[in-house]
């Protein structure tokens, strides 16, 4: 066999570095940093960009050694950048952004390799920002701690109307989210220079910004807009971009504002303090009557006037139009009304009936802000009785009846007009439930005579001849099935008016009372007005007879309103028919309570035999299974000599002493078991007035 020659070799050995040559010519033109070994010479500027070159499963393995994650939807942008975000391993957070450029894959790993043009650090929002806009509605916004931070989370692109977009530079935002909103960064980045944080913004209704010829001056660039509308109240913030001498940075953000030019006349202050409050429509009106006068003196505004004018202009089309598509919504209809400006026709709905005052003071409980900032510039501008109403209503809503008719009067400068139909007007719109439903009420009564010295806060009729005044203090209110006690705090800030309607004095004002010392026999009186005291006791100013004052010498009467009053009832059942043990012991309880009273003309053994056919009624006073005992005792059965009968005993059914009245000067007398929810209560006098008592367990 023949040897291969060296020469053969050689030149095998020539053919394949030749092949090798080409192949690297070629990834070289197709991809120069894919060579790592290749350096190319670049400008100096350009150099202190670069990092090494990388495939992202490179650059995900370096971050992840340092607890960060590499995010996994880029943003695309011309020129072949994308715009990553780097996230904390655990919180998901946005820590820096990275800019790369994609530089295509090599022949043999077939992986895209990207160099890192620019990085920046991201740190997060401040909550009390992010959260100002959904707070500004609130009478009492909760405190935010100073300090606390919100964490961006996301890249996202910024939308376009009819496609607009800034001429220069690459746009992005980093966006986080709550239920209050959205809220984020604008950043910019020109090539070959610094990525740029352009501004700081939030949304309470969780639209983001975007790109729009907003303004009707000529710019070469769009306006960056952010509709932050929430209660149907429109707010559109506006930022104009334009080109600046900041070779870095040569676009920036100018924010349209409401600041006031120099130079101008007080119908344009005017205007703009109406504006800053939320009036568009009004203040769009002064405007115009401005731009009118300046045509006239073949004069005009400024650009930055023209921009208000704008800015105005857009935002009372939109308030406009709420007030002028009513629908058949009472409530929705003032709220509109209101916030165009319309205070009066606004205000006719709370003038109307109860149920169309009733559905305007419903919305209110959720969209009072939206007009308190409205009725604040109005009173700067132009006050009239109309505004100084829906100020007191607002506060009424936020605050307390006292607080609304002391605010009122503090802004009622309209000597042409009455303060006290105000007043009134203000007492009947104090609709809001008042926390407690009054189905009866028990009190006291005492004779006042012929005059009466108590600031009644209802105007009371004359007196009529052959009637004295009494006063009534009520002591026991039935709420729903709940039996409460004197004060009402409740009540305490709370409309009369409303108060005497909710006692059902207003269909129908007849007290009865059961006259002391006449068994059975009842007396009816007329309430005439109310009198709420600052802790919720509340008084009743009756008419009646002069008869009965004779009978509440040394007694205590008792005065019943509201709907009729039946004393509960229990299930009935004798003594003698409880087991023996629990017998026993009640028997030896009450031999011994009367004996400690006085002396008992039967032995004990006689007044067991005559308590084993005595009635007892099963009550649930301790719980709603408790099955008490309850023992009423009649003159024919105990003789005391003159006192209040029956005598009252309450055991617990294992024959435990729970409540007894058998002495005169017994701290609680009884007087009668209510009517309502398990475990019931009874009523009973104490020092002078009657109360409801539990008897715990």
């Amino acid at each position: 066999m023949q040897g291969i020659s060296i020469s053969r070799i050689t030149l095998l050995l020539a053919i394949a570095a030749m092949g090798v040559g080409i192949v690297l010519s070629i990834q070289f033109l197709i991809n120069p940093f894919s060579l790592p070994w290749v350096e190319l010479d670049q400008p100096a500027t350009i150099a202190q960009t670069l990092s090494s070159i990388q495939t992202l499963d490179q650059v995900k393995a370096e971050l992840l050694d340092s607890q960060f994650l590499l995010g996994d939807q880029p943003l695309i942008l011309k020129d072949n950048f994308q715009v990553y975000p780097v996230l904390d391993k655990d919180s998901k957070a946005i820590r820096q952004i990275r800019i790369y450029q994609t530089l295509g894959a090599d022949l043999w790993q077939q992986q895209k390799k990207f160099r890192l043009i620019k990085q920046t650090e991201v740190t997060e929002l401040e909550e009390a920002f992010i959260k100002a806009p959904s707070l500004k509605y609130q009478a009492h916004p909760p405190q935010i701690k100073e300090g606390n931070t919100l964490a961006l989370t996301q890249l996202q692109s910024i939308p376009s109307i009819n496609g607009e977009a800034p001429s220069q530079g690459l746009w992005f935002m980093a966006i986080g989210k709550l239920k209050e909103g959205v809220y984020g960064r604008v950043f910019s980045y020109m090539p070959n220079q610094a990525i740029n944080m352009e501004l700081e913004w939030t949304n309470p209704n969780g639209k983001i910004p975007h790109w729009q010829r907003f303004l009707t001056l000529q710019n070469p660039e769009p306006d960056l807009v952010i509709d932050q509308t929430q209660n149907l109240d429109p707010r559109f913030l506006v930022f104009r971009l334009e080109a600046t001498t900041n070779s870095t940075n040569p676009l920036q953000f100018r924010t349209l504002n409401l600041h006031e030019a120099p130079a101008m006349p007080k119908i344009y202050s005017d205007a703009l303090v109406l504006a800053s409050g939320g009036l568009w429509s009004p203040a769009l009106a002064k405007f115009e009557s401005l731009k009118a006068d300046l045509q006239a003196k073949n004069d005009q505004w400024e650009p930055v006037i023209q921009e208000q004018y704008d800015l105005i202009r857009y935002h009372a089309q939109i308030t406009a139009d709420l007030a002028q598509n009513l629908d058949a919504d009472y409530g929705m209809n003032s709220l509109a009304l209101a916030m165009n400006g319309q205070w009066v026709e606004a205000f006719q709905n709370l003038q109307g009936s109860e149920f169309v005052a009733k559905s305007v003071i419903d919305t209110l409980a959720t969209k009072a802000g939206n007009i308190w900032l409205r009725v604040d510039a109005a009173l700067a501008v132009e006050p009239i009785p109309e505004i100084v109403l829906w100020g007191s209503v607002i506060v009424l809503q936020w605050d307390d009846l006292p607080t609304a008719e002391q605010w009122l009067r503090s802004h009622w400068q309209f000597p042409k007009r009455d303060v006290s139909e105000a007043i009134s007007l203000l007492q009947r719109l104090d609709l809001a439930p008042l926390g407690i439903d009054p189905q009866q009420f028990i009190g006291t009564i005492q004779l006042l005579g012929n005059s009466t010295d108590r600031p009644w806060q209802i105007t009371p009729p004359p007196l009529l001849d052959g009637q004295t005044w009494y006063e009534v203090d009520i002591s026991v209110i039935r709420d729903q099935e709940v039996w409460r006690n004197a004060p009402f705090p409740k009540l305490a800030k709370r409309s009369k008016l409303m108060i005497w309607k909710a006692l059902g004095l207003e269909t129908n004002n007849i007290l009865t009372v059961d006259v002391p010392n006449r068994e059975g026999e009842t007396i009816d009186l007329i309430a005439q007005s109310i009198w709420v005291g600052e802790d919720g006791q509340i008084k009743l100013l009756a008419t009646g007879a002069p008869e009965l004052g004779q009978s509440l010498t040394n007694a205590l009467g008792l005065v019943k309103g509201g709907n009729i009053f039946f004393e509960a009832r229990g299930t009935y059942d004798t003594l003698g028919n409880l087991n023996s043990g629990v017998f026993d012991q009640i028997s030896r309880t009450i031999y011994q309570q009367l004996s400690a009273y006085g002396k008992v003309s039967v032995s004990e053994a006689e007044l067991s035999q005559k308590l084993s056919r005595w009635s007892l009624e099963q009550v649930n006073l301790q719980t709603k299974t408790s099955k008490d005992i309850l023992l009423k005792i009649d003159r024919d059965k105990v003789d005391l000599g003159d006192r209040s009968y029956p005598i009252v005993m309450i055991f617990s059914k294992n024959g435990d002493l729970l409540f007894e009245d058998i002495s005169p000067s017994a701290p609680n007398q009884w007087v009668a078991l209510l009517p309502g929810a398990e475990p019931q209560k009874i009523l009973v006098k104490t020092n002078g007035n009657y109360q409801s008592l539990a008897l715990t367990p």
